[in-house]
C-alpha cells in the first residue's frame, strides 16, 4: 500500500510529501537515492550525507564508471606498475603511439 499519490508536473518532478521526508530522516538540502525497479515502481532511499563538493561521487555516470573498473580489476584487466616513473612512461609511450 502506498503512502502517498503525488502528481508528476510538466517537467516530470514530483514533491515528496514533508511528512514522508520527516520520517525518512531527510534534512533539508539532504540528498535520496532513487532506484528504478525491474516492475517500473519506484524505490526512494535516505542517501548518507554527502560532503559539499562530493555530489559527482554519487552520479549515475560515476557509479557506472566505478562498476566497471571493480569489473576490470576482478577480471585481471589492469597494469601494475612498480614506480610512478614507470607508469609515466608507459603511458608517454602510448601517448608517442597515438599521435604518429
Amino acid at each position: 500500500m502506498s503512502d502517498a499519490i503525488v502528481k508528476v508536473n510538466k517537467r516530470g518532478e514530483v514533491t515528496i510529501p514533508a511528512a514522508l521526508v520527516k520520517k525518512m530522516g531527510v534534512r533539508n538540502g539532504g540528498f535520496v537515492f532513487l532506484d528504478l525497479n525491474g516492475d517500473k515502481s519506484l524505490t526512494v532511499k535516505k542517501a548518507p550525507r554527502i560532503a559539499p563538493g562530493e555530489e559527482r561521487y554519487y552520479t549515475k555516470g560515476w557509479i557506472e564508471a566505478e562498476r566497471r573498473a571493480t569489473e576490470d580489476y576482478e577480471h585481471g584487466n589492469v597494469t601494475v606498475y612498480n614506480s610512478l616513473e614507470e607508469m609515466m612512461a608507459a603511458f608517454e609511450k602510448k601517448a608517442k603511439r597515438r599521435r604518429k
